[in-house]
């Protein structure tokens, strides 16, 4: 049995110093702005099924910790930290963690590595600790990630009614202005307080919704990859040059922003067609895997030669890749990049945590069954939880674009309605007033106060109206993003539906307001 007491004596405080600057090296800090708590769980579920696979191979503490320090999640460093002081100052697996616990600002991981330490002087094996722990790893994960569900649904509900209450607001006080002269700060005050509102909505639908990365970043791209990349560099640079290019020329900001939208649309719209390819291998990943696993245990053979007895037809969307991958096994090319390269081409972040750890498992002499049902059960969770979070944002953005879309015509549209009502009433004043005696005023004439109002800034109107259309397209943009999850290029689809409604609203409001006045007010005479 190994002693929590066990830690060196020698150098007395200068060794505890010591090991305090190994320890506080690289370590995460949950205390900063970008940390993510619905990040840092996946992250740690994911670290804890490649160690419990890697486990069934019943590899030594040192090259376990070593595997766990180089995978690259956000807990790695602490293992690795574990792993410096056993090596530099001599200190034991058990109390190395219990120091390293210490460090940690996370929660989870200093209670994490202070049951690891315990288990580790109480001579359990790493397997069994291990496996426990990812399940309550795994049922925490799940839990955490239905009630921020849960927030999303109840949060997007509330900002579409914020939205739209936010507009009317805006419209009440256009409307009032033109009866009252309250002045064009207290425009400003009632927009920008709108306007501040929304991202108060759009951060918390960001802050709630769970961090689920989707799409791999690999230096070792595939041709999708490389295009999708080929694409942003293009047209994204090339639809903000359209755009002030050609606002320069017409003096026309709708015009602009439309033709900013419709070069944005290629690339959003090919990076969802990308994430739907990545959404079905995701669904098969966990029975491929698992299989995968089951026929090479029952074999007694190779993963490379129970690949060929794996029937292609039930792994659905990854066959093209796994046949890539039999003919490179075939034709004699390193197993190690032949799975790397499966797992490339696949553009999956999920395929590559779950292939990744049962291939791990693998090639340290693992259990092919175990590894392969903890690896799919990873895999399988994880699908199922998106397959939920789909559901609550696929509703909101069929609801936000449309509603944006509304919304935006109908602040224009008042705002037009505004401008030419106000051009009609100052010309019938303006004739009026010149048909009655200067000791009289309209007044005592009996004619309606309305027609005697302050007169209203147009060019005013008009520009704090586009001003808060611009800012709601950013903020719908990037809501709608913040809900769906995934890809950040996924950006320029919801900015090109956004921008491609205020524009096509910019161009065509005006005109119809126009028209709508010149029909039914017509001039005086």
């Amino acid at each position: 049995m190994i002693s929590t007491r066990s830690l060196p004596r020698r150098g007395g405080r200068a060794s505890s110093e010591a090991g305090a600057a190994v320890v506080s090296q690289a370590l995460p800090n949950s205390r900063s702005l970008l940390f993510n708590a619905s990040a840092y769980r996946y992250d740690l579920v994911s670290l804890f099924t490649h160690l419990a696979a890697v486990a069934t191979a019943h590899i030594d503490r040192a090259q376990l910790f070593e595997r766990a320090a180089t995978l690259g999640y956000r807990a790695s460093p602490f293992f690795g930290q574990v792993l410096a002081l056993v090596r530099t100052l001599s200190y034991d697996f058990a109390h190395a963690c219990h120091r390293v616990s210490s460090m940690a600002s996370e929660e989870t991981v200093r209670a994490i590595l202070l049951r690891f330490g315990n288990s580790l002087a109480s001579g359990e094996a790493e397997s069994a600790f291990l496996q426990r722990e990812l399940r309550v790893l795994m049922g925490d994960y799940v839990n955490e990630y239905e009630r921020d569900l849960e927030s999303l649904r109840k949060w997007t509900d509330a900002f579409v009614a914020l939205e739209a209450a936010a507009i009317m607001i805006v419209l009440v006080a256009v409307v009032s202005n033109m009866i009252y002269d309250l002045g064009n700060l207290f425009l400003i005050l009632t927009e920008v307080a709108v306007l501040a509102v929304g991202l108060i909505g759009a951060w918390l639908i960001w802050r709630v919704a769970p961090a689920d990365p989707m799409m791999q970043k690999l230096s070792d791209a595939t041709p999708a990859q490389k295009l999708l990349r080929a694409m942003s560099l293009v047209f994204l640079p090339a639809s903000l040059v359209a755009g002030v290019m050609l606002y320069s020329v017409t003096g026309h900001f709708g015009m602009a922003i439309t033709a900013t939208a419709v070069l944005m649309a290629p690339v959003g719209l090919y990076t969802f067609l990308q994430e739907q390819k990545v959404n079905n291998r995701d669904r098969d990943i966990a029975d491929f895997v698992r299989s995968l696993g089951s026929v090479t245990a029952a074999r007694g053979s190779t993963v490379a030669d129970s690949l060929k007895h794996v029937d292609r037809r039930s792994i659905g969307s990854l066959e093209p890749e796994l046949r890539r991958l039999l003919q490179r096994l075939e034709s004699g090319v390193d197993t190690g990049r032949a799975w790397a390269r499966f797992i490339a081409e696949t553009g999956s972040d999920l395929v590559r945590r779950v292939v990744g750890a049962f291939w791990d498992a693998m090639r340290l002499g693992g259990d092919p069954a175990r590894a392969g049902n903890l690896a799919a059960d990873l895999g399988l969770q994880v699908y199922l939880l998106r397959s939920k979070r789909r559901l609550v944002s696929s509703t909101f953005q069929f609801v936000i674009v449309p509603l944006h879309g509304v919304l935006v015509v109908l602040l224009l549209f008042v705002n037009e309605v505004v401008a030419n009502f106000n051009t009609r009433l100052l010309s019938a004043q303006s004739v009026m007033s010149g048909d009655i005696p200067s000791s009289y005023n309209l007044q005592q004439l009996g004619v309606p106060t309305g027609l005697a109002f302050q007169q209203v800034d147009v060019h005013f109107l008009q520009v704090t109206a586009v001003i808060v259309a611009v800012g709601l397209t950013v903020i719908n943009t990037w809501t709608s993003q913040a809900a769906a999850g995934g890809s950040k290029l996924k950006l320029a689809l919801f900015g090109a539906l956004n921008l491609g409604a205020t524009g096509l609203a910019l161009v065509i409001v005006p005109v119809v307001g126009k028209v709508l006045f010149a029909i039914g007010l017509p001039a005086t005479s």
